[in-house]
């Protein structure tokens, strides 16, 4: 049986996964909420998923990521690995939470990347991770937010590029999903452009199935209105409240 990682199985879009996955993969499940973790193992093993492995970890201290480096280390041999890193950052929040969200958002998702890399089935494997289309363009609505998901695709593509001359049976691709419907955008009025994560989910999986890298949008079409955002002329961008 194939082995799969998630790495922030507790999200909506990883808690649909987990659900795609669990019949036909041993899982290896972690997130930061460990009473939420457990109840997403528990229904993993309702639904046929009889092997699974999990750990809580908080991902902004270094014990925590040291723990689960071990623990991947030890593990090993992953077919697909997937990391869905995820915290709205407040625009108007302190240094400290600042530096907790970078640490969630984009250090801890770049280094786990590369230890994956390095994990992945010997056999070839596909490494996914889910950035944003808030990292096509600096808005300022979520400059913050928007600035770490553009540096963390920048790092996961330059990884791209190191596997492929090492190592061209590893896959890494970056979703960009638009709007998506949980927890994270729960204040927000909702319209024909959100998503539910299931589909989000499923588009992961058919991702990492193809072995394709690079970078890609969820669903599709957001890569239509992206193009019309990022090619504004500045005279018209900087009159929106985007």
């Amino acid at each position: 049986m194939k082995k799969a990682v998630v790495i922030g199985a507790t999200s909506a879009i990883g808690q649909e996964l987990v659900k795609l996955l669990c019949t036909k993969n041993q899982l290896y499940l972690t997130g930061r909420d460990s009473a939420k973790l457990l109840s997403v193992v528990e229904d993993a093993r309702v639904r046929g998923g009889n092997l699974v492995e999990y750990r809580a970890v908080d991902f902004s201290s270094e014990e925590g990521v040291d723990s689960l480096e071990a623990w991947l280390r030890e593990m090993g041999g992953f077919s697909n690995a997937f990391i869905l890193p995820g915290v709205l950052s407040n625009e108007d929040a302190t240094f400290s939470e600042w530096h907790n969200d970078l640490k969630v958002n984009y250090l801890s998702p770049c280094y786990f990347s590369r230890l994956l890399c390095d994990l992945l089935s010997e056999e070839g494997g596909a490494l996914v991770v889910v950035g944003s289309v808030a990292g096509d363009r600096g808005r300022q609505s979520n400059g913050l937010y928007g600035s770490q998901k553009s540096a963390l695709e920048t790092y996961l593509l330059a990884l791209r590029h190191k596997m492929h001359g090492r190592s061209p049976r590893v896959s890494v691709a970056v979703a960009k999903p638009g709007f998506v419907n949980s927890p994270m955008t729960a204040g927000m009025p909702k319209s024909f452009l959100f998503s539910e994560p299931e589909k989000i989910a499923k588009g992961l999986l058919k991702r990492a199935e193809k072995r394709r890298s690079g970078s890609f949008y969820l669903p599709s079409w957001w890569w239509w209105i992206l193009l019309v955002v990022r090619w504004l002329p500045d005279f018209v961008f900087l009159r929106t409240k985007l």
